[in-house]
């Protein structure tokens, strides 16, 4: 590496420590979070078969639902803020991009590590594309449309329609899955296919493009709330998002196990 592209690479390490963190956007991610845990402990009193309780009753549906999209947003939201944050150079751009993907794919292989063990713990209803595995997959293929406010929405909007009607397609593959096909009788504790999913973190990326235009907020007088403590321990959880969520599922399994709710 000659002594030019080690100043930008260090200019762009420096940049990316230094970049400003907006508490909202940690306060909504944790919020997120606490949403997830609470639906993930309602799910296992339901797989263990907690007498009087069932998952397919207002509000629960709409809390998954809520919980997702909010993620999904924030996925979106973050994307937009990183690269307003690096993209100086044509150098700087490449930089973050490959950071991203690296990122991406580092997502996707804890994804996959709860794949097999939710293989393992729950049988056919497996996690075969939850989540984590759309973040991961969300922060690779989103990259080319950081920067396209309008075209993301177009684009957003578009694959969220598309998802209605992709579930009329017949199953005939594995693959299918990632995609929103599924065959009848399709059960899995965690699935976000890429259509509409994938639809929702453009959306997020078109969110992210107005409210913080080049790295700022758009919207003045906003109070900093980040150091107060009912928002604080929110905006915490929030910047350890993917720990938090590794772990919780143990978490919740070890503690309704000791208070003997449920037998594993």
């Amino acid at each position: 590496m000659d002594r030019r592209s080690s100043t930008l690479h260090d200019k762009d390490i420096k940049t990316e420590k230094t970049r400003q963190r907006f508490w909202e956007i940690d306060f909504l991610r944790g919020l997120a979070l606490i949403m997830m845990v609470v639906f993930h402990f309602l799910v296992i009193l339901h797989l263990f078969g907690v007498p009087r309780f069932r998952l397919d009753i207002y509000p629960w549906f709409p809390l998954q639902r809520a919980t997702m999209v909010l993620f999904l947003l924030l996925v979106g939201v973050s994307l937009t803020l990183a690269r307003a944050g690096l993209a100086l150079s044509v150098a700087q751009k490449s930089h973050i991009f490959l950071n991203y993907a690296k990122r991406g794919i580092s997502i996707l292989t804890w994804a996959m590590l709860i794949t097999g063990v939710s293989r393992i713990m729950f049988g056919d209803g497996f996690v075969r594309f939850g989540i984590l595995h759309l973040i991961g997959l969300s922060m690779i293929i989103s990259l080319p449309f950081i920067s396209m406010r309008v075209l993301s929405l177009i684009l957003g909007t578009a694959i969220i329609v598309l998802g209605y009607y992709i579930q009329k397609i017949p199953y005939s593959s594995a693959w299918q899955l990632g995609f929103g096909i599924i065959p009848q009788g399709f059960y899995s504790m965690d699935y976000a296919p890429v259509i509409p999913w994938f639809g929702v973190v453009l959306i997020g990326i078109f969110i992210g493009n107005f409210l913080y235009l080049d790295g700022q907020r758009r919207f003045l007088f906003f109070p900093d709330y980040g150091d107060v403590k009912w928002a604080g321990w929110l905006c915490y959880m929030g910047r350890h998002s993917l720990v938090i969520y590794l772990i919780h599922m143990p978490i919740l399994f070890g503690l309704l196990w000791i208070l003997g709710i449920i037998r594993i």
